[in-house]
């Protein structure tokens, strides 16, 4: 039995994609972010999942706002 999770794209730009996949949101950076947004990421109880590559938290912690702004508050740490 093949079991597909369902991925949709809920915003992206020049420095990241935003998407869900199954029960998890995640964030994938084109480049690895510095240390700055990496305490800002850990702060929002999100955590690098190296099987994906990508910043994941459930569903239910994603603050769909405070990620479309990340490029823009973060800019030097992309």
């Amino acid at each position: 039995m093949n079991v597909q999770i369902k991925t949709e794209i809920i915003y992206e730009d020049d420095d990241l994609t935003a998407y869900t996949e199954g029960d998890r949101a995640c964030i994938k950076f084109k480049m690895k972010p510095k240390r700055q947004l990496i305490i800002a990421l850990r702060g929002r109880k999100w955590w690098w999942n190296a099987r994906n590559n990508t910043w994941s938290t459930y569903l239910n912690r994603a603050d769909w706002d405070w990620v479309r702004t990340i490029s823009q508050r973060y800019s030097k740490y992309i």
